[in-house]
């Protein structure tokens, strides 16, 4: 609860302060709130394109959408990923990701 205050905090000082917003959507996955942390993850998206915060945004977007049955929406952003961060790690994870799920 104190850490979920802290980035809230944060958040309130900079809306777009987008380290804030993949710590709360890691530690709402971390607690099943597949949800809840996709929200903060998609507004990394929407402030910080383009950046490898993004990148680390969409392969645990990627994930969270996966976790709910959203296959096709999970496997765009291991795409997205792929392609807008190659010669990664993060696209090495996503290439992963994309041959274990139901991506076609």
């Amino acid at each position: 609860a104190k850490a979920e205050d802290n980035f809230r905090r944060a958040i309130k000082l900079d809306p777009t302060f987008c380290p804030a917003y993949l710590n709360l959507g890691a530690m709402y996955a971390d607690m099943g709130r597949h949800e809840a942390a996709i929200i903060e993850l998609q507004k990394i998206i929407e402030f910080c394109p383009s950046t490898m915060i993004e990148g680390r945004a969409r392969l645990l977007l990627g994930v969270e959408l996966n976790q709910l049955g959203r296959h096709r929406e999970a496997c765009e952003q291991f795409a997205i990923v792929l392609k807008e961060f190659p010669n990664t790690t993060l696209a090495a994870k996503a290439a992963e990701y994309l041959r274990l799920s139901q991506c076609h």
